[in-house]
């Protein structure tokens, strides 16, 4: 292909897929999202296209006629665009994301800032209905100043968020609009050096045997956003965020509260049972399971969206 004709538009199409890859501007990135993606995409692809078709001049696209560029309407010269279009998407949005952490981790400074409100967009397509969530919060800056901001975060995310609630973020000092929120399996993982996992049976057996003063630390390691608070000798650590509670009653008793426990046999796989009891009411009504293993005695219950577990060393 003569490199001074079509074949430009081909090497035009390979650079911009090479500075969109490298060089769009995260600010912009960080603002508009996915649709800068596709924006740049579309450009790389068009003249991708417009290369494989043979077209000299851009002032030709017009005249375009299928006897004169008998490749308009073949399969393959239509589907490497379309292709190039969608990895190039991809491509663009990974790497620019990437840039960005990078970014947060050498230069980013870590704060709380408080959630204002939420909102969930719902969309209705023929695939179903998808929903977007989204947090606004506030926080301040190196200077004092307090910065009003947005966040997408994912719906299981949201849906243990409350306003008035402090979340971890990490911002650009140079430009705040920059930030990510440290929260959620990934990003408390990336920017926090936290794994974010859930709790662990063994977890709660590692509770029990540490002072109480040690737990929220060791808590810590697990998730973050874990708080503490002292009643009667009773100490209660939460975790909004994962809709979780561990009671360290006073009587040497552990309760655990959590998603987690929605299925009590995955939670216990590895935690031999030696007995299984059901516990009913007078009226023959099954209120909870009691189980038996070596070095405790448990009580396990059902609610709408957790389970509870009470934990007692025999």
């Amino acid at each position: 292909m003569d490199i001074r004709g079509s074949g430009k538009w081909i090497i035009v199409a390979g650079l911009i897929a090479l500075c969109s890859i490298f060089f769009t501007s995260i600010s912009l990135y960080h603002t508009l999202g996915i649709y800068l993606c596709l924006i740049e995409s579309f450009f790389c692809a068009a003249f991708l296209y417009i290369g494989l078709l043979g077209i000299d001049s851009l002032s030709d696209i017009p005249f375009v006629t299928e006897a004169e560029y008998p490749k308009l309407n073949d399969t393959a010269t239509m589907a490497i665009p379309i292709v190039a279009f969608v990895v190039l998407g991809f491509a663009i949005s990974l790497n620019t994301d990437n840039r960005l952490d990078n970014l947060l981790k050498e230069k980013g400074v870590i704060t709380t800032a408080m959630i204002r409100d939420g909102f969930q967009v719902s969309r209705r397509s023929r695939r179903g209905v998808s929903t977007t969530s989204a947090i606004q919060i506030t926080f301040r800056l190196k200077d004092g100043k307090l910065f009003n901001a947005s966040s997408d975060v994912s719906d299981e995310v949201y849906e243990n968020l409350v306003r008035g609630q402090g979340v971890d973020i990490i911002y650009l000092p140079a430009n705040p609009s920059l930030f990510k929120v440290i929260i959620g399996n990934e990003n408390a993982q990336k920017f926090g050096g936290v794994p974010n996992r859930a709790i662990e049976f063994s977890d709660l057996e590692k509770v029990l045997a540490l002072h109480v003063d040690s737990v929220r630390d060791y808590l810590s390691t697990i998730s973050v956003y874990w708080t503490t608070t002292i009643e009667k000798r009773n100490y209660y650590y939460a975790n909004e965020s994962k809709n979780e509670l561990i009671a360290r009653k006073n009587d040497g008793s552990l309760i655990y509260r959590g998603p987690m426990l929605m299925n009590i046999h995955t939670f216990l796989s590895d935690v031999p049972v030696l007995e299984r009891t059901q516990d009913t009411t007078a009226t023959g009504e099954t209120v909870g399971t009691t189980l038996l293993t070596e070095k405790y005695r448990m009580k396990y219950s059902l609610d709408l969206d957790a389970g509870m577990l009470t934990i007692e060393p025999r």
